[in-house]
């Protein structure tokens, strides 16, 4: 027999007949406010089920269904959701510090407000579509990440290791992206409006069709030459002047800004 009890009351929410939590059927479970730190929640069924301001730390979700299902306000502390399934599913505020996702599946998740104290190792993970604008996520580990068509705005990733990470067509408007690695990260069609970039590694980065507006701050980004252009990209007038100050010519040809256009910029922009 299994109970799961509210993290205060200690009053009995649910129930079970088993000894263990793993690979338990519970879709649509009403599991707000429940305790299940340090669980063996391997291969369970949570799909839809609410999680609200659970205490999960530490709790084990590998290759859990969690499709739908809301965490929101929940401790995802120590936890590890390794291959977890977690499409559609509400993340909002939750506390992911020290929490491994990695290869889970969290397209269209969203992250609103979550937030981290310690990195969290989010290495092949599926985001595509998902939302972590406003998300704290400073140091986090995205290598190889899929965040294609994602909402990064306002998000901290500072410091945070994007190496190789599918960014097509994604938003990081306003997002702190200061002292990340990017080295071969696609950011083509992507959207970097008023992104701060300093000392990001860029290395191998492929731009291509890529917004850079209000970016000044790209200029101060590392290893700016070594970007890979898969085609030109668009730049407004603070970007371009903070590169030609900068000396980032080589950048600005290949990025599809033509010789004569960088002559007649410089002489406008004195």
């Amino acid at each position: 027999m299994t109970r799961i009890r509210h993290k205060a009351t200690g009053e009995t929410l649910l129930e079970l007949e088993s000894d263990t939590l793993a690979g338990a059927s519970l879709p649509h479970a009403m599991l707000a406010y429940a305790d299940l730190a340090g669980q063996d929640l391997r291969g369970a069924d949570l799909r839809w089920a609410d999680l609200c301001i659970a205490d999960l730390a530490g709790a084990n979700f590998d290759g859990a269904e969690l499709s739908g299902a809301d965490l929101s306000g929940s401790s995802l502390v120590g936890a590890s959701l390794v291959g977890a399934r977690l499409t559609d599913a509400k993340l909002l505020g939750v506390n992911f510090t020290g929490a491994v996702l990695r290869r889970a599946d969290l397209t269209r998740t969203t992250f609103r407000l979550s937030y981290l104290t310690a990195p969290a190792d989010f290495r092949d993970a599926i985001l595509y579509r998902a939302s972590l604008a406003h998300a704290a996520l400073p140091g986090a580990d995205l290598s190889g990440a899929d965040l294609r068509e994602s909402n990064l705005n306002s998000a901290n990733l500072a410091g945070a290791n994007l190496t190789g990470a599918a960014l097509t067509s994604a938003s990081l408007a306003q997002t702190i992206l200061r002292g990340a690695t990017l080295r071969s990260a696609d950011l083509t069609h992507a959207l970097l409006a008023g992104a701060d970039l300093e000392d990001a590694e860029l290395g191998d980065a492929i731009f291509g069709r890529t917004v850079l507006a209000d970016c000044g701050s790209l200029a101060l980004a590392r290893a700016l030459d070594e970007v890979s252009h898969a085609g030109p990209s668009s730049l407004d007038l603070l970007t371009l002047r903070s590169l030609i100050e900068s000396g980032a010519t080589s950048f600005l040809s290949r990025a599809g800004v033509s010789g004569s256009l960088l002559e007649r910029a410089g002489a406008l922009l004195v």
